[in-house]
């Protein structure tokens, strides 16, 4: 099995689609602790990192940074926000 580095670098543009799991037929077991639900969530995905949904080629990256999701999501709303008023 490949580690996650070798996962995160494997080029969307040259994967067969057919090698790829669609994420909508993953079936996660809520039942399972926290650690059993990871691993079996990776095993049935194969790559965290590029997967379908929906038949559409999924390819996450993600930036080296101390900044949180929830960090993000308000610079975003912010900025969207500053946009809208900017055409008042």
């Amino acid at each position: 099995m490949k580690n996650f580095e070798q996962l995160r670098d494997i080029d969307p543009m040259t994967t067969e689609r057919s090698e790829l799991v669609d994420i909508g037929t993953v079936k996660v077991n809520t039942d399972l602790p926290k650690a059993e639900r990871l691993a079996d969530y990776l095993e049935q995905i194969k790559n965290p990192y590029l997967f379908l949904c929906g038949g559409v080629v999924v390819h996450i990256t993600y930036a080296e940074t101390d900044a949180t999701i929830e960090d993000r999501l308000e610079q975003f709303i912010r900025q969207r926000h500053n946009a809208d008023n900017a055409h008042i």
